[in-house]
């Protein structure tokens, strides 16, 4: 399968080895693909990763994955363009940049609708796993298991 991850931070980070390590093709979309650990995460991932522009990973995947720090989430959906006919997996939090709190308020801290009311919609269905903290550990890639909704 060919699962473009927006974001290669901690979270696209792990799950995209986790998926290469699968067999998965991953396309990591990141706003400037030269720069800081990009093509370190690229090497220690070996031939199934690559990595290029947001729209360019968007286009190339099957599976969307929007795993960007908050304040550059609606950046990124912009980028991305066109979903439809995409499965999108949202795993967005509304996290401070710091981490100190919620950026939004409790009513609309609800990421899935507010990242739902950002992108087109798609034909395909829009996962949003039910995550509050971290359900990976990133040095080891396991952790409990997550539980997925369908939108």
């Amino acid at each position: 399968m060919k699962i473009s991850i927006l974001g290669a931070g901690n979270v696209g980070g792990t799950l995209g080895r986790a998926w290469a390590r699968k067999g998965h093709d991953v396309f990591f979309g990141v706003p400037r693909p030269g720069d800081a650990g990009t093509p370190e995460l690229l090497r220690t991932i070996g031939s199934k990763a690559r990595a290029g522009t947001v729209a360019e990973a968007a286009a190339a995947g099957d599976v969307i994955v929007l795993a960007t720090p908050w304040p550059a989430t609606k950046a990124a959906i912009q980028a991305a363009g066109n979903l439809a006919g995409k499965v999108v997996v949202d795993c967005t939090n509304p996290l401070k940049e710091d981490f100190s709190g919620l950026a939004l308020g409790r009513l609309l801290a609800r990421s899935k609708w507010r990242n739902g009311r950002r992108a087109p919609r798609s034909s395909k269905p829009s996962i949003k796993p039910d995550s509050t903290s971290w359900a990976i550990r990133p040095s080891t890639g396991s952790g409990r298991h997550i539980c997925l909704r369908r939108r």
